[in-house]
């Protein structure tokens, strides 16, 4: 007969995990890590598309701008003479 000491009693003893049971985690690991990199994904467009916006619009401002620039020139050469 065995004798078996009360530290070795586990009350709980761990089962190996069926092979349904690691389908499913891994299933569940994919969706979380889809989900995450669709809205890693979804973010990055709205930033570039931020980005783009404003982008565009310094392009479009740029000749007013420089025309701006011109006049503050020609006038503080005119102002400074």
């Amino acid at each position: 007969m065995a004798y078996y000491r009360y530290d070795d009693y586990d009350p709980y003893p761990r089962r190996r995990r069926g092979f349904w049971a690691t389908l499913f985690r891994l299933a569940v690991i994919a969706v979380l890590v889809v989900f995450a990199l669709s809205g890693a994904l979804w973010l990055l467009g709205i930033a570039l598309g931020l980005v783009s916006t404003l982008f565009v619009l310094a392009l479009m401002a740029a000749p007013f701008l420089f025309l701006v620039w011109l006049i503050w020139i020609v006038w503080v050469v005119i102002l400074g003479k």
